[in-house]
């Protein structure tokens, strides 16, 4: 009977850390007559995983506006969404998925709707979502109405819902217009809707809002197939001549999530053209193809470069040259463990890669080659930090391996390789006050191992108090909230240690 009792105990502790909650929202679910100034707050049960950032569909979809200030409570439960609000609009927050600082994610995702109207206005748009795999849950599938459909880029999400245990969903308020429906599964459950890491996706044609609800809709999530280089090149080329200036050159090919046959989700081909002294980008995913044009620092990069033209022709196909970089370390690379903190890219290079990184590896500055890049990347919220780093070059004709480096830590100044304590907030405090620091990557090689942390609070004369960390963590950011009711007003020192890193800084907690 004890040891039932023991067990029982065991799994009711890991069942209750298994998931974070949803607490409440201000506004609350369905409010109308919203103020245009009104900051959005969602408050959830346990303290947020703030390097997980909010922001281009990652862990939320939101008609918000495409980027809403966002900052945290103290405590770190609590996140604050800002935006311009517009009269007579209807908005909704959809969280698919949220983790807390302590590992626990969002079991059911969370839906807010709201609007600055008097009521609710629009129509509702229902359907059915279903796989190919008919094994896969249908239940809590997001589905979204898009401004375009996904060959456009980066899709821009108006309004969305969850699909119930059955697959049948039902968005509502929605206005008049026209719009491209979508459905979307985390299957690898990162927060982060990406078919490069087996997410599943799809969409229908476009529907027509007017003045009544739309029905049956039906949405079939696939798992698109990537996009080799020939194909790639031949779309490309097809766009080109149906879209760009007729003196438009190709400068520069790029390709991102590059898997181990050498394809890629999305493949950029760089045109400038001398007659509009404008330069073009010319995108083939999964999705489809379509153009952009660059903006005066992508135009001023490329335009360095020597032109690839008609050189194009005589491109190897990269996937000899993906192999052996895979069977000299890229593969290892790639199936690491790394920590939740970092974001594995694997980026292919063609042209003149002098300007793109390879610089110090090229042996002939005057030569085209291939390049691939795995790198290891750390998302401060405002840039991409190289942490750790694997380059190949390849001959341009043969795809021949000419060149590795060995793995190396960027020397990148920003998180997670820096030993860093922060200044508590608030402070000064009562009662209670958040601790975040970050543990840094232990050594130059590509294992980030986790390390002893000791976070200890002191009074001025020394003396130990409270041990709020002791403990094996990977390097990443991490949060901690300080409780000090059972303290006295006055100063206090809270001290941070891995291994021969110390920091020291001073709180104040005014009662």
């Amino acid at each position: 009977m004890k040891k039932l009792l023991l067990l029982f105990l065991v799994v009711s502790f890991i069942s209750a850390k298994a998931q974070i909650t949803f607490v409440q929202s201000n506004p609350v679910n369905g409010s109308t007559n919203v103020g245009l100034s009104d900051t959005v707050s969602v408050t959830f049960s346990a303290a947020l995983d703030t390097t997980k950032k909010f922001k281009e569909g990652n862990y939320l979809f939101t008609n918000l506006g495409p980027d809403p200030q966002i900052w945290y409570s103290a405590d770190l439960k609590t996140v604050y969404l800002k935006s311009d609000l517009q009269p007579q609009t209807n908005y909704f927050l959809l969280f698919h998925d949220v983790f807390a600082a302590d590992g626990s994610r969002l079991q059911n995702p969370v839906l807010i709707e709201f609007t600055t109207d008097s009521v609710f206005n629009g129509y509702s748009v229902s359907g059915s979502v279903s796989f190919e795999d008919t094994s896969i849950p249908k239940e809590n599938t997001l589905v979204a109405l898009l401004a375009d459909d996904l060959s456009h880029g980066n899709p821009v999400i108006l309004y969305a819902g969850i699909s119930d245990s059955n697959g049948n969903f039902s968005i509502n308020h929605v206005p008049n217009g026209t719009y491209f429906p979508v459905g979307a599964k985390d299957m690898n459950n990162d927060g982060m809707i990406d078919p490069g890491f087996g997410d599943l996706i799809g969409g229908t044609d476009s529907i027509v809002v007017n003045n009544a609800d739309v029905t049956g809709i039906n949405i079939l999530l696939t798992s698109p197939e990537p996009v080799n280089f020939q194909k790639a090149k031949f779309l490309a080329d097809s766009v080109k001549n149906a879209d760009l200036p007729n003196d438009a050159l190709l400068y520069f090919v790029d390709a991102y999530s590059i898997d181990s046959l050498a394809r890629s989700d999305e493949w950029n081909f760089k045109y400038i053209s001398d007659s509009t002294s404008l330069g073009y980008s010319v995108t083939v995913s999964i999705f489809g193809s379509y153009v952009d044009t660059m903006d005066a620092n992508e135009f001023n990069w490329i335009s360095n470069m020597r032109p690839l033209a008609d050189s194009l022709m005589f491109a190897a196909d990269p996937d000899s040259f993906v192999a052996m970089a895979e069977n000299a370390g890229g593969y290892d690379f790639r199936t690491q463990h790394h920590p939740d903190s970092l974001t594995l890219e694997v980026n292919l290079k063609l042209g003149d890669v002098t300007k793109a990184n390879f610089g110090d590896i090229v042996p002939n500055q005057n030569k085209f080659y291939w390049g691939l890049e795995y790198q290891l990347v750390y998302d401060d919220g405002q840039n991409w930090n190289v942490i750790n780093q694997l380059r190949f070059l390849g001959d341009f004709e043969t795809g021949q391996l000419i060149q590795l480096t060995g793995i190396e830590n960027s020397g990148n100044s920003g998180l997670p390789d820096k030993f860093e304590l922060e200044q508590n907030y608030p402070n000064p405090f009562n009662p209670t006050t958040t601790i975040q620091y970050t543990v840094p990557v232990a050594v130059k090689t590509l294992h980030a191992t986790s390390q002893l942390v000791q976070l200890k609070i002191y009074d001025v004369l020394g003396r130990e108090l409270v041990t709020l960390v002791n403990k094996q963590q990977s390097p990443g950011n991490y949060s901690v909230t300080f409780n000090a009711s059972n303290l006295p007003s006055g100063i206090y020192l809270y001290e941070l240690k891995t291994g021969n890193n110390i920091q020291v800084k001073k709180m104040m907690l005014l009662k």
